[in-house]
């Protein structure tokens, strides 16, 4: 308790130096706390915006689907799992797709296509593609009552040099092994704006695609929004799925969305060390200077026979509360910069960035077990930075150290 009180004395001898050593671990604090909440907040909205295009949180297929996608890997009684997942408080929403490669042709003009059959009510709940329509409606009514409505991406409508209203003839195969056929009337155009969906995709109604493939109540995934991409964790670890199905988790869809990310806050911690750095050396500077004005003090102490261990005690102690009440201030003002941003958002870019029918114009910073792990970093650092200082002052030879003051 002496060596604390005698610490704390200490701070108040000089509260210029100590407001001013404070204020800079308060600040660095502050810059780390919200600098790695605003990485956070953009990393959180860049996979939000990942995986509500089309791929969605988490998916149900069939366990060989994802490495060999075949039109027979199906999953049976969709309609059934699809109430099932509809009634869970983690699901937001469920959309069924059918998939399968076909031939498109209009006029001279073919091209091949990934068909997708979809539920556009579900989609629109899922995915943020159907944001993307550039013209026309997303399977709605054609002009001909006979006529079956399809959606094309823009490259695959500029392939075929179509405009709305047009027939696109479409050839496949069935699930039964027959010729699957039909003609149909082009009622919308999207633009994702990423050239493999835009150039290769076209959408169907689930039921007409269906019916054309033979296929019934069967589909070939299920696209489920959660959440939020965190929430993907918890559903995969509670959700047990039927025989014959598999649930996969975001990052088994994109597995490249999760390296890029840490690669990317790999470098912004070369920044975030540097503060770090910055603070360190701030109070390594403080408690020298304070070792060389109270060299006398110190002599005498060592004088009148303080062991070193006290001394080295005194110093760290007044080292470390330096640090903890500037980490706590530094805490506690970043996280209401966070709080307050994440409300209103801050304005990142003059110009949103678009993908996949989402659009990014501000982020929204928040809070995750990284904003706590870097002020604790900063503490520990800072109470560290102290044992250089406070060896040296308990190594000081008394009889020097009373000179020196004297002839100071």
């Amino acid at each position: 308790m002496d060596a604390l009180r005698i610490a704390l004395r200490s701070l108040r001898r000089r509260p210029g130096r100590t407001a001013l050593t404070v204020g800079m671990v308060g600040f660095s604090t502050w810059m780390l706390v919200f600098t790695v909440g605003l990485n956070e907040g953009t990393y959180s909205e860049m996979m939000q915006m990942a995986t509500g295009t089309l791929t969605g949180q988490a998916q149900i297929q069939h366990p060989d689907y994802e490495d060999s996608p075949s039109l027979f890997e199906t999953i049976d009684n969709a309609d059934d799992m699809l109430k099932a997942l509809r009634s869970r408080d983690d699901v937001v929403a469920a959309a069924p797709r059918i998939e399968t490669g076909a031939l498109l042709s209009a006029g001279k003009r073919t091209s091949g296509a990934l068909i997708m059959g979809i539920d556009p009510k579900a989609e629109r709940e899922t995915s943020t593609a159907t944001n993307t329509l550039k013209e026309g409606t997303l399977l709605g009514k054609t002009k001909d009552p006979e006529a079956l409505p399809i959606v094309l991406g823009v490259g695959m409508q500029r392939r075929l040099r179509v405009k709305l209203g047009d027939s696109v003839t479409l050839m496949g195969q069935a699930a039964d092994g027959s010729i699957a056929a039909e003609i149909y009337e082009l009622v919308g155009v999207f633009d994702t704006g990423q050239s493999d969906f835009d150039s290769n995709l076209a959408l169907l109604r689930r039921e007409h695609a269906a019916e054309l493939l033979e296929l019934g109540q069967r589909v070939h995934r299920i696209a489920l929004k959660l959440k939020s991409p965190a929430a993907a964790d918890p559903f995969v670890q509670a959700y047990t799925p039927p025989a014959k199905v598999r649930v996969l988790h975001w990052r088994e869809l994109l597995p490249s969305l999760e390296p890029s990310i840490e690669t990317d806050r790999s470098g912004t911690v070369v920044f975030l060390v540097i503060i770090l750095i910055v603070a360190t050396l701030g109070i390594i500077n403080a408690m020298l200077m304070t070792v060389m004005e109270r060299r006398k003090e110190i002599g005498v102490l060592v004088a009148l026979g303080t062991s070193p261990r006290r001394i080295v005690t005194t110093f760290l102690l007044e080292s470390s509360a330096q640090t903890l009440i500037g980490t706590i201030g530094g805490l506690l003002l970043g996280l209401a910069t966070v709080a307050y941003f994440a409300d209103s958002g801050l304005q990142m870019t003059e110009e949103p960035i678009e993908f996949g029918g989402a659009t990014i114009s501000v982020i929204h910073p928040i809070v995750t077990w990284r904003t706590y792990m870097y002020p604790a970093i900063i503490f520990a650092s800072g109470s560290v930075a102290g044992l250089w200082p406070a060896f040296r002052a308990a190594r000081l030879p008394p009889l020097e150290a009373i000179r020196t003051e004297g002839r100071g």
